[in-house]
């Protein structure tokens, strides 16, 4: 069993690659390679099988990130599909979460995933409401995932971000499903810890104003 890696960033080709490997360097250097990321582009050795490999960390971790661009899974019945082999091994495992971000282009809504998957695999994949990339001016990887890698990946916030010097401003916006849990989250610049159950409607707008720690 694979063990090297406990997040898994799958992404599709170029429409996706720039911004898992934002997220890839920008976590790393925030958490301080606490995190351990599996980003194929840097993970893998040069004579390694890119599939196998692929496959074979997918199907070990504990979270796998999903960038959703738009035609994300266009290829997926395609019998040699790397994405789709991702994917599957990742399902495989009854103990990975999925954490969808979405990008402009991509929508549930345009996709028939029962052509793909089982009903409990796609109950998986959509489990988690998606954080929604806007640009790159208003989205941060370290502090919009902080609070979800916080409950999926057994990290504390205060642990993953130690010392590291943040200074941004992002935004935002999600709608929790009943009974999921956000911690750790700074609302209007205060670390407020909770645990609350949220209406299926009831949406969270987040504006975080961190300034560089003295």
């Amino acid at each position: 069993m694979d063990q090297q890696y406990n997040i898994f960033i799958c992404y599709r080709g170029d429409k996706g690659g720039w911004l898992a490997a934002n997220i890839y360097s920008e976590l790393k250097l925030y958490t301080k390679d606490k995190l351990k990321l599996f980003f194929a582009p840097k993970c893998i050795g040069k004579w390694e099988n890119f599939k196998m490999r692929c496959e074979e960390v997918a199907g070990n971790v504990s979270l796998m990130i999903l960038i959703l661009s738009q035609g994300f899974f266009d290829n997926c019945t395609e019998s040699d599909d790397v994405v789709m082999a991702e994917l599957k091994a990742a399902l495989a495992n009854d103990r990975t979460k999925f954490l969808p971000i979405i990008m402009p282009g991509f929508d549930f809504k345009d996709i028939d995933l029962t052509k793909l998957f089982t009903d409990i695999e796609i109950d998986r994949i959509i489990h988690i409401n998606p954080i929604k990339y806007t640009d790159v001016y208003s989205f941060s990887s370290a502090e919009l995932l902080a609070p979800i890698l916080q409950d999926r990946a057994g990290f504390t916030y205060d642990n993953i971000f130690e010392n590291s010097h943040i200074k941004k401003r992002t935004h935002m916006i999600c709608t929790p499903k009943v009974g999921q849990t956000l911690g750790g989250a700074y609302f209007m610049g205060r670390k407020k810890n909770f645990n609350t159950k949220y209406s299926a409607e009831f949406k969270i707008s987040v504006i975080m104003d961190m300034r560089e720690n003295h």
